[in-house]
């Protein structure tokens, strides 16, 4: 979770429960301030507090958190009256202008949280470190209105606070990014696709068909296979998904463990989840133990099986929060996070280093790296050039408060702890002094083929991200940081993920919008995935240095992941889905394929299920690899009507050391999309053999079995196929609702009609637009244009099609977890543009087939249809292959 997760802020609900709030935690009212263009500061002083507060910002109803308590919090009323011509003058000038609210006490061994609060008391901002003694909100373009400044006393001995509030002109730094380019636009992939620095990618496939979560890890194993971890929480556990064909299909490991739960003995589990791999091919998975432990498991066979869980923990800082792993290529595990309760108190919270017992699964105690200064981990990273014997080289990115001379500019100092002898010792260097917090918006570390160290953070206010650079062995100098996103697109960028492979070749993935703004609460917002990569990105460490590397931005979904505004304040986010939306959660992550250098994407797209998410994957199809040998990549998008699977891959369970039941009825082998006249929308799929339903079932050990095509808009997820509890089957449609951390597929009252042709195998729905309605709840604030209630309009792009197979154990609709039987590859529904279409291509597309992999083609004699496939090749060529045979009808 990357955050305190003992502390939530209760979202305030009126201005009167304010005030109620202050009278039960008798803290005196303050005189009102405001901050004006002719005023542009102002400060206070209040206190001394003294306050043991176990909460800390948690509590569920208004006044039932820390201002309901004796000493609970102090709050300062004030207003923001700019008018929107000041700030539209600031960004003439090239500058951003912003409100900073900086507290300040006395020793980190005390500590408080702030939050900023809109009029209704919803908190728009955070701050919530331990290990400091200061917070920081810097807030672009706060517009016009009354405004609260929320502190919370959480854990205090007769301390005061002091808070300044400025309003400041911030300069960015020029990008050293081109505009983006990518997205849907099959021309602007044309012309990406030519330029030999651009990368291009695919069309997006879901990886998690049932369940909603964020923060996903994507790791790749020698052989090719990915997987892709997500956390579910409390009382579920995680879970780990694998795809064993270039990422076309995923399916969840531990098919026969309750909640797919990798670990058979691991309880308590539910929270932060990540994986790392070996050389050797060996997968360990951890997840956060409701903040008491760290429970570990690993497999030698692909995720098949797995040993019994371990815990990792020390007994001398029994909390903890945000684990991260790295393995050496020597194969030493290594396991660390932010240990100790959750503020400063007798454990003394700092970062905790864990070692694998030689492949045991059992972690024991290796260091304690800056404890009771460390505010926050981020990613632990292997050095892949040493293969020494004692252990290999490790290193991870942190974050504690700067205590030299500039700490009042910078007052946060991005760190990198090493071990160069596989954690008998550490050495601690600072990367760079920063004058705001990457916060919850993450850091990133990764070590090129050559032994570089890359680091990249975003920095709030300008909301910018940046990168430096050092020399392997040499972590006491950084290059310069160099801004990698770029207007007009992505303004505000946050999130940064970065990878690398040979020297100078750098990755870095992050969520941006176009317009500016704070990401808290971004009205009008509209979210993407991005990717900057350079090939000469080491250039200012050369012998002969640079002044800054060249790098290229790319749009990386097709659609928006997330409309309005990203909370970045973790679980200090309030509940208003306005203000306080943290369903995105924190990062996305990329991975390099091992053989090709290709990059591989998983984001987490939240626009589309209200209180839920899809997590999606996307990989590169066209631009330089991550390894200059490897040569420009070369592979596949879906853009057209209809997809095909392979036949016979329909069973239960699978990835197991049970047998798997082969499941015909259940089997899809195509699936096809049409608007046959207006205000109807067609779904097709072929399944193998329409006779064998009721045989389906019972090779998936339930009740009743879901035939689907699922789908998605900007602005929702929907289905329509047939359900059947072995006899006639039934038609259906709906949209994919959340029910806590579940997607539930329960049919929507819709006249949908269809049928079963027994010869053929093909199942027809026809789906009325007019009654496939969005659900997706819009908050009070946000007026609805009301044509956006209908789903899908005549002629529309739809997103993420994909047809799949369930059997429930008691039905298809319950929140239960289902047992997947099939599923097909993803394909984008919409026709290629004809500006586009050059001449067509020979009758076959040749593509590299991974292990296990299911054909981009359709297979001699089955029946099928037109087909329009994009095909972008390395050498930028853009062709469109199509062939006529016996359509699905």
């Amino acid at each position: 979770m990357q955050a305190r997760v003992t502390k939530t802020f209760a979202s305030v609900a009126a201005s009167t429960i304010l005030a109620a709030t202050v009278a039960l935690s008798g803290t005196p009212a303050h005189a009102a301030d405001a901050i004006t263009p002719g005023s542009p500061q102002f400060s206070y002083d209040a206190g001394p507090y003294t306050n043991a507060n176990a909460t800390g910002l948690l509590g569920d109803l208004p006044i039932l958190g820390s201002c309901a308590i004796p000493q609970g919090c102090d709050l300062h009323d004030f207003t923001v009256a700019i008018p929107k011509s000041y700030y539209a003058g600031i960004r003439s000038t090239g500058r951003t202008a912003a409100v900073r609210i900086a507290l300040s006490w006395e020793g980190n061994t005390n500590d408080f949280d702030m939050a900023l609060l809109d009029k209704d008391g919803n908190p728009i901002a955070t701050g919530g470190f331990g290990n400091s003694d200061f917070e920081r909100i810097v807030f672009a373009e706060l517009p016009s209105g009354k405004y609260t400044i929320a502190v919370t006393v959480f854990n205090v001995v007769n301390t005061s606070i002091h808070v300044d509030v400025s309003l400041q002109a911030l300069t960015p730094v020029a990008s050293a990014a081109a505009p983006a380019t990518g997205g849907l636009s099959l021309a602007a992939r044309a012309a990406s696709a030519t330029t030999d620095d651009a990368i291009t990618f695919s069309n997006g496939t879901p990886v998690a068909l049932e369940r909603s979560s964020g923060e996903p890890n994507m790791e790749i194993a020698p052989n090719g296979d990915l997987y892709v971890d997500m956390p579910l929480g409390v009382p579920t556990n995680g879970v780990l998904y694998k795809s064993t064909d270039d990422g076309d299909t995923w399916r969840v490991l531990a098919p026969l463990h309750p909640n797919n739960n990798p670990m058979p003995v691991n309880p308590i589990g539910g929270g932060d989840t990540w994986t790392t791999i070996s050389e050797t091919g060996r997968l360990c998975y951890s997840e956060l133990n409701t903040l008491v432990a760290l429970g570990v498991a690993c497999s030698t066979d692909g995720g098949k099986t797995f040993a019994l869980s371990t815990l990792g923990f020390d007994p001398a800082t029994p909390a903890m929060d945000r684990q991260w792993m790295a393995t050496t290529p020597r194969g030493e595990v290594f396991l660390d996070a932010q240990f100790g309760l959750a503020s400063v108190g007798p454990s003394q919270p700092g970062i905790v280093l864990l070692k694998e017992v030689a492949g045991t699964g059992v972690f024991t105690v290796a260091q304690r790296i800056d404890i009771g200064k460390a505010m926050k981990t981020y990613d632990m990273v292997a050095d892949p050039t040493d293969t020494s014997s004692d252990g290999g080289t490790v290193l991870q990115l942190y974050l504690r408060s700067n205590q030299g001379p500039d700490k009042l500019e910078n007052p946060h100092q991005l760190m990198i702890w090493r071990s160069t002898d596989g954690g008998a010792s550490i050495t601690q260097h600072v990367v760079r002094n920063l004058p705001t917090s990457p916060h919850n918006n993450f850091s990133s570390v990764d070590v090129d083929r050559q032994g570089n160290v890359y680091a990249a953070w975003s920095e709030q206010g300008t909301w910018d991200i940046f990168y430096s650079v050092a020399r392997k062995g040499d972590l006491d100098h950084w290059s310069n940081p160099v801004r990698v996103n770029a207007e007009p697109l992505a303004t505000t960028a946050i999130q940064p993920t970065i990878k690398v492979g040979d020297r100078g070749r750098v990755f870095i993935g992050y969520y941006a919008a176009q317009q500016l703004g704070n990401p808290d609460a971004l009205a009008g917002g509209v979210w993407h995935a991005f990717l900057s990569s350079s090939l000469n990105g080491a250039c200012q460490i050369d012998a002969n240095p640079c002044a800054e590397p060249t790098f290229h931005q790319v749009r990386i979904t097709e659609h928006p992941v997330q409309f309005r505004g990203i909370c970045l304040g973790g679980t200090g986010c309030g509940g208003d889905p306005y203000y306080g939306d943290r369903s995105m959660l924190e990062f996305l992550d990329l991975a390099i394929t091992p053989k090709t250098g290709k990059i591989n994407v998983i984001t987490t797209d939240s626009s589309r299920v209200n209180g839920g998410t899809t997590i999606t994957y996307y990989r590169q199809i066209a631009g330089p690899s991550a390894f200059a040998a490897a040569g420009p990549v070369t592979d596949t998008t879906r853009i057209g009507d209809y997809v095909t699977d392979v036949a016979g891959d329909a069973g239960w369970p699978y990835e197991s050391p049970v047998p798997s039941q082969p499941a015909p009825g259940a089997d899809i082998t195509a699936v096809k999309l049409s608007y046959p006249k207006a205000g109807v929308l067609r779904v097709v799929m072929k399944v193998a053999d329409p006779a064998g339903f009721a045989d389906a079932i019972t090779a998936g050990g339930g009740q009743e079995l879901l035939i689907a095509t699922r789908f998605a808009t900007e602005q929702d997820v929907l289905w329509a196929g047939i359900r059947s509890t072995g006899g006639a089957p039934v038609f259906v449609a709906g949209h994919l609702a959340a029910n806590f951390l579940t997607d539930v597929y329960a049919p929507d009252e819709i006249a949908v009609t269809g049928s079963v042709d027994d010869q053929s195998g093909l199942i027809t729905v026809d789906v009325p637009l007019e009654k496939l309605k969005t659900t997706l709840p819009q908050p009070a604030t946000v007026t609805t244009d009301p044509k956006q209630v209908r789903a899908v309009a005549d002629g529309q792009t739809l997103y993420n099609v994909m047809g799949l197979s369930y059997v429930g154990l008691q039905s298809i609709d319950d929140t239960q977890p289902k047992h997947l039987m099939d599923v097909t590859p993803a394909f984008t529904f919409a026709k290629v543009a004809a500006a586009v279409k050059p001449a067509v291509l020979p009758g076959k597309i040749t593509r590299p087939a991974p292990k296990s992999a299911k054909p981009v083609l359709p297979a001699t004699g089955v029946g099928m249809l037109p087909e329009a496939w994009l095909l972008i090749a390395a050498a930028g060529t853009l062709g469109v292959w199509t062939r006529r045979r016996a359509p699905i009808r």
